[in-house]
């Protein structure tokens, strides 16, 4: 199992950060232990929310999709598509790059 987080500084409340771990109690630790490159300098951090994925590569594609696409993603739902028997992800409101925000994924 793989999780999909984004974290936000409790210090410089204008700074998220994205990660995938497969465990995130640790990983968590670690970012406020001051153990990650990207995040030390922000501590402490909050744990915002995570999506859970049983496909390591459906979770990496999706960080990578997180990671490359927070300035461009809207606020207003993104068109539905026919997945077929795959799983669906719309993201429907993604603000943290504007203002701080609510963060909602639904699993179609």
């Amino acid at each position: 199992m793989k999780y999909v987080y984004l974290i936000k500084s409790e210090s410089h409340t204008n700074k998220t950060y994205v990660g995938v771990t497969s465990n995130l109690i640790q990983r968590l630790t670690t970012h406020n232990g001051g153990g990650s490159v990207h995040t030390s300098k922000f501590t402490p951090w909050t744990l915002l929310t995570y999506v859970a994925f049983s496909d390591d590569s459906k979770a990496l594609a999706f960080e990578a999709y997180l990671k490359t696409g927070l300035r461009r993603v809207p606020d207003e739902p993104l068109p539905r598509k026919d997945c077929g028997n795959q799983e669906c992800v719309v993201l429907v409101s993604l603000s943290i790059t504007r203002k701080p925000g609510p963060l909602h994924f639904f699993i179609l």
